[in-house]
């Protein structure tokens, strides 16, 4: 998955064209939602953070709601909580 990650997503993520840097943030929060213990980790989240940094609202918006979801389905506590840092 990791090499899937950088060969595919690391590079759409910073393509020109901001529809496809939107649908890869989407597409990463719901695999940080589905796969927490794996993509709840700085080494994904980073990209969330760089995003909400885009040029493009619509880039922005989709790092937001990438992480809506995160903190709906678990508060800021049991997330942390995943990785034994509370």
């Amino acid at each position: 998955m990791a090499h899937l990650f950088q060969e595919v997503f690391a590079n759409r993520f910073r393509d020109v064209f901001h529809k496809i840097r939107s649908a890869c943030i989407h597409e990463l929060g719901l695999w940080m939602l589905t796969f927490p213990k794996q993509f709840l980790d700085d080494a994904y989240l980073k990209y969330i953070a760089w995003s909400l940094h885009d040029a493009k609202g619509s880039v922005r918006l989709a790092s937001l709601e990438a992480l809506q979801p995160l903190y709906e389905k678990n508060p800021l506590e049991s997330i942390w909580n995943l990785h034994g840092e509370v």
